[in-house]
Protein backbone atom coordinates (compact mmCIF):
# COMPACT_ATOMS: atom_id res chain seq x y z
CA UNK A 1 0.00 0.00 0.00
CA UNK A 2 1.44 3.39 -0.95
CA UNK A 3 1.88 6.29 1.45
CA UNK A 4 -1.13 8.06 -0.07
CA UNK A 5 -3.46 5.06 0.19
CA UNK A 6 -5.13 4.24 3.47
CA UNK A 7 -7.27 1.34 4.46
CA UNK A 8 -10.88 1.87 5.58
CA UNK A 9 -10.02 1.77 9.28
CA UNK A 10 -7.53 4.68 9.20
CA UNK A 11 -7.37 6.39 11.71
CA UNK A 12 -10.66 4.96 12.96
CA UNK A 13 -13.93 3.91 11.45
CA UNK A 14 -16.90 6.27 11.53
CA UNK A 15 -20.46 5.19 10.73
CA UNK A 16 -20.84 7.56 7.77
CA UNK A 17 -23.60 5.44 6.24
CA UNK A 18 -25.72 5.81 9.40
CA UNK A 19 -24.99 9.53 9.49
CA UNK A 20 -25.88 10.03 5.84
CA UNK A 21 -29.19 8.20 6.27
CA UNK A 22 -30.17 10.85 8.83
CA UNK A 23 -29.62 13.54 6.19
CA UNK A 24 -32.24 12.25 3.79
CA UNK A 25 -34.26 14.50 1.49
CA UNK A 26 -36.91 15.02 4.17
CA UNK A 27 -34.45 16.99 6.30
CA UNK A 28 -33.93 20.56 5.12
CA UNK A 29 -30.57 22.15 6.03
CA UNK A 30 -32.29 24.71 8.25
CA UNK A 31 -34.09 21.95 10.18
CA UNK A 32 -30.81 20.11 10.59
CA UNK A 33 -29.10 23.29 11.86
CA UNK A 34 -31.98 23.97 14.26
CA UNK A 35 -31.62 20.46 15.66
CA UNK A 36 -27.91 20.90 16.22
CA UNK A 37 -28.48 24.25 17.91
CA UNK A 38 -31.10 22.59 20.11
CA UNK A 39 -28.46 20.03 21.09
CA UNK A 40 -26.04 22.84 21.92
CA UNK A 41 -28.70 24.58 24.02
CA UNK A 42 -29.30 21.41 26.00
CA UNK A 43 -25.58 20.94 26.50
CA UNK A 44 -25.15 24.52 27.72
CA UNK A 45 -28.08 24.17 30.12
CA UNK A 46 -26.58 21.00 31.55
CA UNK A 47 -23.12 22.58 31.83
CA UNK A 48 -24.58 25.60 33.59
CA UNK A 49 -26.22 23.31 36.15
CA UNK A 50 -22.91 21.48 36.59
CA UNK A 51 -21.06 24.76 37.12
CA UNK A 52 -23.61 26.00 39.66
CA UNK A 53 -23.30 22.70 41.52
CA UNK A 54 -19.51 23.01 41.51
CA UNK A 55 -19.68 26.56 42.91
CA UNK A 56 -22.11 25.44 45.63
CA UNK A 57 -19.70 22.66 46.62
CA UNK A 58 -16.76 25.08 46.70
CA UNK A 59 -18.74 27.49 48.86
CA UNK A 60 -19.74 24.71 51.26
CA UNK A 61 -16.12 23.58 51.56
CA UNK A 62 -14.92 27.14 52.19
CA UNK A 63 -17.58 27.74 54.83
CA UNK A 64 -16.68 24.48 56.58
CA UNK A 65 -12.99 25.38 56.53
CA UNK A 66 -13.62 28.85 57.93
CA UNK A 67 -15.81 27.42 60.70
CA UNK A 68 -13.14 24.84 61.53
CA UNK A 69 -10.44 27.51 61.73
CA UNK A 70 -12.65 29.43 64.15
CA UNK A 71 -13.14 26.33 66.30
CA UNK A 72 -9.41 25.49 66.15
CA UNK A 73 -8.48 28.95 67.39
CA UNK A 74 -10.73 28.42 70.41
CA UNK A 75 -9.26 25.01 71.31
CA UNK A 76 -7.68 24.75 74.77
CA UNK A 77 -5.45 21.72 74.20
CA UNK A 78 -4.00 19.40 71.56
CA UNK A 79 -6.69 16.75 72.08
CA UNK A 80 -9.46 19.22 71.32
CA UNK A 81 -7.54 20.44 68.26
CA UNK A 82 -7.10 16.87 67.00
CA UNK A 83 -10.82 16.16 67.45
CA UNK A 84 -11.77 19.35 65.63
CA UNK A 85 -9.38 18.54 62.81
CA UNK A 86 -10.73 15.00 62.55
CA UNK A 87 -14.28 16.33 62.32
CA UNK A 88 -13.19 18.60 59.46
CA UNK A 89 -11.44 15.72 57.65
CA UNK A 90 -14.54 13.53 58.02
CA UNK A 91 -16.78 16.30 56.68
CA UNK A 92 -14.40 17.00 53.78
CA UNK A 93 -14.36 13.31 52.85
CA UNK A 94 -18.15 13.11 52.93
CA UNK A 95 -18.41 16.27 50.80
CA UNK A 96 -15.93 14.83 48.30
CA UNK A 97 -17.89 11.59 47.90
CA UNK A 98 -21.11 13.57 47.51
CA UNK A 99 -19.51 15.86 44.94
CA UNK A 100 -18.13 12.97 42.88
CA UNK A 101 -21.54 11.28 42.89
CA UNK A 102 -23.20 14.53 41.83
CA UNK A 103 -20.63 15.07 39.08
CA UNK A 104 -21.27 11.58 37.76
CA UNK A 105 -25.02 12.23 37.71
CA UNK A 106 -24.50 15.58 35.97
CA UNK A 107 -22.26 14.05 33.28
CA UNK A 108 -24.83 11.30 32.62
CA UNK A 109 -27.58 13.93 32.24
CA UNK A 110 -25.39 16.01 29.93
CA UNK A 111 -24.56 13.02 27.75
CA UNK A 112 -28.15 11.78 27.54
CA UNK A 113 -29.56 15.23 26.84
CA UNK A 114 -27.05 16.04 24.12
CA UNK A 115 -27.31 12.61 22.51
CA UNK A 116 -31.11 12.85 22.43
CA UNK A 117 -30.99 16.27 20.80
CA UNK A 118 -28.48 15.11 18.17
CA UNK A 119 -30.58 12.03 17.39
CA UNK A 120 -33.68 14.22 17.10
CA UNK A 121 -31.85 16.60 14.79
CA UNK A 122 -30.82 13.74 12.53
CA UNK A 123 -34.32 12.31 12.56
CA UNK A 124 -32.95 8.80 13.00
CA UNK A 125 -35.18 7.69 15.87
CA UNK A 126 -33.73 6.29 19.04
CA UNK A 127 -29.97 6.05 19.51
CA UNK A 128 -28.42 2.65 18.77
CA UNK A 129 -26.47 0.84 21.45
CA UNK A 130 -22.83 0.21 20.69
CA UNK A 131 -22.02 -3.37 19.77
Amino acid sequence: MSKTQRDSSFPFSLPFADFQQGLGPSKLPIEFAQGLLKAQTRALDAMQAMTEHWFACRRQALDATLATIGRLSACKDATEMAETHQQWVTGASERLVSEITGLHDDVVKLTQSTASAVVESLGTGTPKKAA
